[in-house]
């Protein structure tokens, strides 16, 4: 692993020698498939390693049955 500093303190960016496996989502907020979530409800993905925002980014969409809804995403280095 090698670490950087920033504004906000250390934090973990990588692994020497490249990264082998993509990361995985290891959990959600609300969780997959909860019914009845209030409309202005935060939605949080907690990956199993750090991300980075890459050319997929944009492409990240959030469905209410087979229609896509508008929103607003961001991405937060923390674990």
């Amino acid at each position: 692993l090698f670490y950087d500093y920033s504004t906000y303190g250390w934090y973990r960016i990588g692994r020497l020698g490249g990264d082998s496996s993509p990361p995985v989502v290891a959990s959600t907020d609300p969780v997959n498939n909860s019914t009845l979530v209030p409309v202005d409800k935060e939605i949080k993905v907690v990956f199993n390693e750090y991300v980075q925002r890459g050319d997929a980014f944009n492409n990240i969409s959030l469905k209410a049955g087979e229609e896509e809804v508008a929103f607003l995403h961001s991405l937060n280095y923390s674990i």
